[in-house]
């Protein structure tokens, strides 16, 4: 599968997630709110129903404090008239339009009431005394009829001597009336089972039940939504009665204005969703063609391929490289590199003025201009690095830093100019034979053949001495090559070269060759130099090579002007030369090094003549320590 093409299912399936989950929360949050506004809708509405009972009680209070006040009411109460009782009450409940009045001894036993009287019956009711003392109504029931009723104390003689109630049914006219004045559905449970309503019967929800057993005066929201109903949202609030049923009363309310505001936002969501959506793959399938233009149309195989090469040739490479961030910080080395910085120590992460403490990459950023084949001395090693930036839409977004070590170039500089040495020697020495044989060619022709056969005796025995000599003496080393070059480069330069015939190095001792000549090729070489500038007559060196107990010595000793005193410490830094030209400061920092590789000592003595004393340790067998 293509990299657009995955990027593109991807987001596009975080695009959707997403929209749905705001399409869930919006949804969520916004029924939250209208349930809200719907719970206090009805919680004033409920405050309303609660003004219009008080009304109810209020006007069967002044109905019924009318009756007692009466002295045939408190007289037929007192002598237990029943019969004139009923005649009575069944007048006043026409004449005041009222569903039940009744009066009842103290002791609750029904004497008469406004359908009959109770002479040998013993009906006895429930009478709810705190409520006649405090005047408020309650619900009673009577056969299958529920009333509400409020209750009177009925005084003769300044005495109890019964009860008055004046009640209104609880039917469905009354549950109508209250609909029209409240605007609302309403419900009426008796014992959490349903009673009477002008809407679908439903019994009291264990919740509502629940809660208002706790706490009887409270009232409890719930939303259709929790009682598996998109028709209404209720609210319930329990209901005084005589005790000898529990009673409550919902008031509803349609949801249809909820359903419709739930459908208009709904469909703004949908919209929105639907937008998103087709905006989202669209942006998501962008950005999969951007991220894709800014990896170069790669596929992520071909990336991980590609850097897999790369970090390849980049360990392989000789040259050390780094790379910078646009503050200046390492981010990547390669092995080269670490060697050649800190082979012990962790470089990336770290800034990179602590190893290149001139370089000012600030300048380097805000210049953009590349800096080529600068000098960093590093512990003993002399670095010479590049550095270029990294440029892309005209922003830098780093640098790039390779670097070479100097000093092995140098090494190899030294040995080819040895080799060229020796290659000038031998063009010397031919040339000088060459003259020779012209001498000893013109001699024969003048028929002088004893001058030119001593003469060719003289040449060829001095040249041969030296290099039996040399063939003797250092067999298994290539320092006798070394020893003939510079030989031949005395004479070139008129001064009297000697090589010391106890010197030798025996077979068994095994150097590295580089290092010998190294040694020995520079030693010699700044003796030359140093006489070269001198203005003396007679000019020498004199070289020894020789083992001695456990060491290899190298004694080079010139008659030239000596090293002065004040500079006799800095001579073996590199780069610290007294010598005009270019490329001059790197031989005795050069003999130094490889004497330290050899785990050897160097010494300088000038008293009358400047002699370097070079000693090498060697093993039992002759190898190097």
């Amino acid at each position: 599968m293509r990299l657009i093409t995955k990027i593109t299912i991807f987001f596009g399936i975080i695009v959707v997630i997403l929209m749905t989950s705001v399409f869930l929360f919006t949804q969520y949050f916004f029924q939250k709110e209208l349930e809200a506004q719907v719970e206090n809708s009805l919680r004033v509405t409920y405050e309303s129903f609660k003004l219009t009972l008080a009304n109810i009680i209020r006007e069967q209070q002044s109905k019924s404090s009318t009756q007692t006040k009466r002295d045939i009411i408190s007289l037929a109460t007192k002598d237990r008239l029943e019969a004139i009782l009923h005649y009575y009450l069944m007048l006043a409940a026409n004449d005041y339009n009222l569903d039940l009045i009744e009066v009842a001894d103290p002791g609750g036993r029904l004497l008469a009431d406004n359908h009959r009287s109770y002479e040998t019956m013993g009906v006895r009711i429930p009478i709810l005394k705190s409520a006649a003392a405090s005047g408020r109504s309650y619900l009673t029931r009577r056969g299958e009829r529920i009333y509400l009723i409020t209750t009177t104390p009925v005084v003769f003689d300044q005495q109890r001597a019964g009860y008055l109630n004046v009640g209104t049914q609880l039917d469905q006219d009354l549950v109508n009336d209250f609909s029209s004045v409240l605007h609302v559905r309403l419900l009426f449970f008796a014992d959490s089972r349903y009673l009477i309503g002008n809407i679908a019967p439903l019994d009291l929800p264990p919740p509502a039940r629940d809660r208002l057993g706790r706490h009887p005066g409270r009232t409890v929201f719930l939303p259709g939504s929790k009682l598996r109903t998109t028709q209404a949202d209720y609210i319930f609030a329990g209901l005084r009665t005589d005790g000898s049923f529990d009673g409550a009363v919902a008031l509803v309310k349609d949801r249809s204005e909820v359903r419709a505001a739930l459908l208009r936002m709904n469909l703004s969501l949908w919209l929105i969703v639907g937008f998103g959506l087709v905006f989202g793959f669209i942006g998501a399938n962008q950005l999969a063609r951007n991220i894709k233009k800014s990896i170069f149309g790669m596929e992520p195989y071909e990336i991980a391929a590609l850097l897999d090469q790369r970090t390849t040739i980049l360990q392989s490479t000789f040259e050390g490289i780094i790379a910078l961030d646009q503050r200046g910080t390492i981010t990547l080395v390669n092995q080269e590199a670490e060697r050649l910085l800190a082979p012990t120590s962790d470089i990336v992460g770290r800034p990179v003025q602590n190893y290149f403490r001139e370089l000012d990459t600030q300048e380097l950023f805000s210049s953009g201009q590349s800096i080529y084949n600068k000098y960093q001395v590093i512990g003993e090693t002399v670095l010479v690095y590049n550095i270029i930036p990294i440029q892309r839409k005209n922003a830098i977004l780093g640098a790039v830093i390779t670097m070479r070590d100097l000093t092995e170039f140098q090494k190899v500089a030294e040995e080819l100019m040895e080799v060229k040495n020796y290659t000038q020697a031998l063009r010397a020495q031919s040339h000088e034979f060459m003259n020779k044989m012209q001498s000893v060619s013109g001699l024969i022709q003048l028929g002088k053949y004893e001058t030119a056969l001593t003469l060719l005796h003289e040449a060829t025995e001095s040249h041969q001495d030296l290099i039996s000599f040399l063939a003797k003496a250092f067999a298994a080393s290539a320092v006798s090559g070394i020893l003939l070059g510079k030989f031949n480069r005395a004479k070139e330069l008129n001064i009297q070269f000697g090589i010391k015939r106890s010197s030798y190095i025996p077979k068994h001792i095994v150097l590295p060759d580089h290092e010998l000549v190294c040694i020995v090729g520079n030693l010699v070489e700044n003796a030359f130099e140093a006489l070269q500038e001198s203005a003396q007559a007679r000019k020498e060196v004199t070289i020894k090579i020789h083992p001695s107990a456990r060491f290899l010595r190298i004694i080079v000793c010139d008659n030239g002007p000596g090293i002065p005193a004040a500079i006799r410490r800095r001579i073996f830094e590199r780069g610290f030369t007294t010598k005009k030209g270019l490329n001059k400061g790197n031989g005795l920092s050069l003999v130094r090094q490889s004497v330290e590789n050899l785990k050897g000592t160097i010494g300088l003595r000038c008293c009358g003549a400047t002699v370097f004393m070079v000693k090498i340790p060697l093993k039992d067998g002759g190898q190097p320590v």
